[in-house]
């Protein structure tokens, strides 16, 4: 099994950008919460909701191309379960965790767990706050197995699509029905996703240089206009006040706003000039590596630099400065000692179990 991950094409698989785009996504997040710490807002607010909506497109295009053209054998799916569970569980864990025992001390603290939202969190079907996003998405890892086969099994892959099409289609109908923490609400949203790596992976796995180029300098500028423009980013229909739940179903079911998303994920999947500039740096696919750290971190260091008074003393742009430079390196710190070793412990630990199983299965129940 762990020659077979050996094998794959990394050149295929690693895309810079993506890395970069990722992290992009969870400083949108983080800007996008400042202003509940009367920092100051360098975009609009609501647009927070547009970073993890690039987190979710991004997770469907990634599984998509890294396994849609993987066999389905017995070892490949537990490997993939394996690799899911160890790059999730152990920080979310963490960090659930830590919370909620500090919100017992502090009944002001950002992340406010009662017992039954914290067993709803444990259990990826919890509300509060970020870790609502984490249900959604560890619920769509064990979705996309049964996809995983049907696209195997299909010879004529545009059947699959059209399949992904009108469950989408039925997600989208049916959206103000679900809970916003449960995958159907959002399966058209990592359904865009798996499409363009369809799309990548049978029909554009290479286009030219120029139109990599402008395609990805439009990006640029739709996203810019996206994020600091009120007009562009209310352009399909304004937010209207009322439950918060309301307007983020309202978000989820817009469609220019998820084909903008799945349009910047796809075309910085490629890598050439403007993306290797912008995204593709050093610095950004660092941030990018951190981001799951920056995600579930970012809320309660805003916390704790305001409940010292480090933002009235600094000020709002100052203090969103700082507030920022500590983000990343907390993220930083908790990506290189406490999220990497743990996911490779866990992983490690999963698969020697998994091989201890089959190891002393007999051999008409290992060929089952």
């Amino acid at each position: 099994m762990s020659d077979e991950l050996d094998n794959i094409d990394h050149h295929r698989v690693h895309m810079p950008c993506l890395d970069g785009l990722r992290g992009l996504a969870a400083l949108i997040v983080v800007l996008g919460h400042a202003p509940e710490y009367r920092l100051d807002s360098i975009i609009i607010i609501e647009s927070r909701n547009f970073g993890v909506l690039i987190f979710f497109v991004l997770s469907g295009f990634l599984m998509g191309y890294l396994y849609l053209d993987r066999e389905t054998n017995q070892n490949s799916i537990f490997d993939y379960i394996f690799s899911r569970i160890s790059r999730i569980v152990p920080l979310y864990y963490s960090v659930l965790i830590a919370s909620y025992t500090y919100y017992h001390f502090d009944k002001d603290f950002v992340y406010r767990f009662s017992i039954t939202q914290f067993i709803r969190c444990i259990t990826f079907n919890g509300s509060e706050s970020v870790f609502w996003s984490i249900g959604p998405e560890f619920q769509f890892y064990f979705l996309f197995i049964p996809l995983w086969i049907i696209y195997r099994y299909l010879d004529k892959k545009l059947l699959f699509v059209i399949f992904l099409l009108l469950v989408s289609l039925f997600s989208l109908i049916t959206i103000k029905y679900w809970s916003g923490i449960i995958v159907f609400s959002k399966f058209h949203v990592f359904a865009c996703g798996v499409i363009l790596s369809i799309v990548k992976l049978r029909a554009l796995r290479d286009l030219s240089p120029i139109t990599i180029r402008y395609a990805q300098l439009i990006g640029l500028i739709l996203l810019c206009l996206t994020l600091f423009n009120e007009n562009i980013f209310y352009l399909f229909g304004y937010f209207a006040p009322g439950p918060s739940d309301n307007r983020l179903v309202y978000f989820y079911s817009s469609l220019p706003h998820l084909l903008l998303a799945g349009y910047l994920v796809f075309i910085f999947s490629y890598y050439d000039s403007v993306g290797k500039i912008v995204l593709g740096n050093s610095f950004a696919v660092m941030l990018g590596n951190f981001s799951f750290s920056i995600y579930l971190l970012h809320d309660p260091i805003f916390y704790f630099l305001n409940s010292i008074g480090l933002f009235a003393f600094l000020g709002p742009n100052t203090g969103l400065l700082i507030s920022i430079l500590l983000i990343i390196i907390f993220s930083s710190l908790t990506y290189s000692f406490v999220e990497v070793p743990s996911r490779k412990n866990l992983k490690t630990m999963l698969m020697d179990r998994y091989r201890f199983i089959i190891d002393n299965m007999s051999p008409s129940q290992s060929n089952l």
